[in-house]
């Protein structure tokens, strides 16, 4: 029965086999300072053959063990990587939604300033048009009142 080095290898059992490997021949008791679950640690480390113990109970890490603490470093780095991969995609798809909302807020601003101008222009129109009525209906009596008093 193997453990599956891929995927089953947690961080708290990658820095117990770590400190074997860094302290080789230790005892679990050595180690109960700094994790007082080690002995469960090290039974499941025992039976899936990533540690071995001589009859004092030293421990040394055993080639398997040194692929799975390999494995789980290789795959901790791909998850990191992963993971900054993912987030420079938010910090990108978060600078394209902020110059989109700057777009459309700029966008807005000209529809606002169009909107006025256009009544602006509705406004001049009108007057236009009177003075043109204005005008003509003067015209017309400059016509007409020669002819009627004339």
């Amino acid at each position: 029965m193997s453990k599956n080095l891929f995927e089953n290898i947690t961080n708290d059992e990658a820095a117990t086999l770590e400190w074997i490997l860094k302290n080789e021949g230790a005892t679990a008791a050595d180690y109960f300072f700094i994790d007082p679950t080690v002995d469960g640690k090290i039974q499941e480390l025992k039976k899936y053959g990533f540690v071995k113990a001589d009859v004092t109970d030293s421990l040394k890490i055993t080639e398997l063990g040194r692929s799975a603490l390999k494995e789980h470093y290789q795959i901790s780095e791909k998850i990191a990587q992963a993971e900054k991969q993912r987030e420079e995609e938010l910090l990108s798809f978060k600078a394209i939604a902020e110059a989109a909302q700057s777009q459309a807020e700029s966008a807005n601003k000209q529809a606002e300033l169009a909107i006025s101008e256009s009544q602006s222009a509705k406004k001049g129109s009108f007057i236009a048009t009177v003075i043109s009525i204005i005008a003509t209906l003067a015209s017309i009596a400059t016509i007409l009142i020669p002819l009627i008093f004339g």
